[in-house]
Parts: structure tokens; sequence; C-alpha cells
């Protein structure tokens, strides 16, 4: 266990909780980043919001995941991304054939975006990535993007967002931002 750890009952409440939690969140169709777990467990009281209890969250953690205790993939890690590569063999008739299978569904695939010819434009933008899982559930079904920011915003996320957002001006619409973390980050303070 980390230096630093509290005396919190890591097999007991910590841990029944923790699965609690994910099946609270297997029940809505994705899983908790760590940190999310964290700020969940900060929030009903299991443990103090502290740097270090997180780490001794994330050691404790990692050896549940290795002893099958809990899921291996029981979290998400939004941070780190496979470039991937298309690497299945295909026969040239069977790709001319998914080409022609689609072409005959299209009717079935074919989808208006929810906001098509809409005068306003919405989107959420999130202060924690952690808290992604939560907004992208309660929105999936309403075509809102979900913005994450991480903390601190790179100039490059932002220039990618606002160049989206005079897309969608430009088209007409208004647009609507709703942002929850902590507003500092707007008046330059954090």
């Amino acid at each position: 266990m980390p230096k630093g750890t509290p005396n919190a009952d890591w097999k007991g409440q910590v841990l029944s909780e923790i699965i609690r939690q994910l099946e609270d969140f297997r029940k809505q169709g994705f899983p908790p980043t760590l940190r999310g777990m964290f700020y969940t467990l900060v929030d009903l009281g299991i443990l103090p919001k502290t740097e270090s209890v997180y780490h001794s969250l994330s050691y404790q953690t990692s050896r549940w995941r290795e002893n099958d205790i809990l899921p291996i993939d029981c979290f998400a890690d939004n941070t780190r991304g496979v470039i991937d590569i298309d690497d299945m063999y295909e026969t040239i008739e069977d790709y001319l054939q998914r080409g022609i299978s689609y072409l005959e569904n299209a009717y079935d695939y074919y989808n208006i975006p929810r906001w098509y010819e809409q005068p306003k434009y919405v989107e959420v933008w999130l202060e924690k990535d952690a808290a992604v899982g939560t907004f992208a559930s309660i929105v999936k079904d309403k075509h809102v993007r979900v913005a994450p920011n991480r903390g601190h915003s790179s100039v490059s996320f932002f220039a990618k967002n606002v160049e989206r957002l005079k897309q969608k001006q430009a088209e007409g619409k208004s647009i609507h931002i709703r942002y929850f973390g902590d507003p500092s980050i707007w008046r330059g303070n954090g």
C-alpha cells in the first residue's frame, strides 16, 4: 500500500461500495473512470479527498483487478489510446457484398440528426474527464456533444471547439454551452 494510506476499510466498506457503484454504472451502459469512482467515494463520505488517498485507491483497485476481485476492465481509461490499424483480411467478394448489403439496407441506417434545422445548438462542456461517462449516459439519445476539458484546456482544444461552434453559428444556430465544473477557468484563474 502506498505511503500515506488512510485507515480506510479497504476490503470491507470501500470494496463493497465500489462493487455496488460498478453495478450501477454497468446498468447505465458505461464504465466509470478511476477518478470518477474516487469522487463518488469522497461524495459518499467513504474516503477523504486527498491525492495520497487517490493513489491508494489506484493501488488497491489495481491489486483487486490483478487478483480477479474486480473485473480487469471495470474502469475506463480515456487518457490512453492505441492508434489502430485495419489489419483484418477480407476477400474482394466479401468487401463488395458488404457494400451491397449496406446499400440495400440504407433506409435502415439513414438518420436525420436530431438538431438538423433547429435554431439552437447545445453542447455540454465538463471540467473533469471523470464526469464524461455520467453526462454521456444522460445525453446519449439527445445527440448532444460532450467536450471534456480535463482540468486545464490547451489552446488547440479551445481552437478546435471554437471552429466547430463557428460552423454551427454560420448555419444560423444560436449556441448554448452548458458547463459543469469550476467557473474560475472561465475567468482565467484556473
